[in-house]
């Protein structure tokens, strides 16, 4: 699946900001796309896209989607 690089470099800021504080999971991005959201290193019941993250020479999966429909 071809995903604008756009959305990539949102889901890196956004990944960026839960790593800081400390979170594993939480609202994507509400303004653009709802309730959809963001998981680190857990794939939710329902996924939409994942990621491959290389962060300080550690891959970290990202996942875009919801445990609830």
């Amino acid at each position: 699946m071809l995903i604008n690089p756009k959305i990539k470099e949102i889901v890196f800021d956004r990944y960026q900001e839960l790593k800081k504080e400390n979170k594993m999971e939480d609202i994507f991005n509400e303004e653009s796309f709802g309730g959809l959201r963001i998981f680190i290193n857990k794939k939710p019941k329902y996924s939409l896209a994942s990621f491959e993250i290389e962060d300080n020479d550690e891959k970290v999966e990202v996942f875009l989607g919801s445990d609830t429909i």
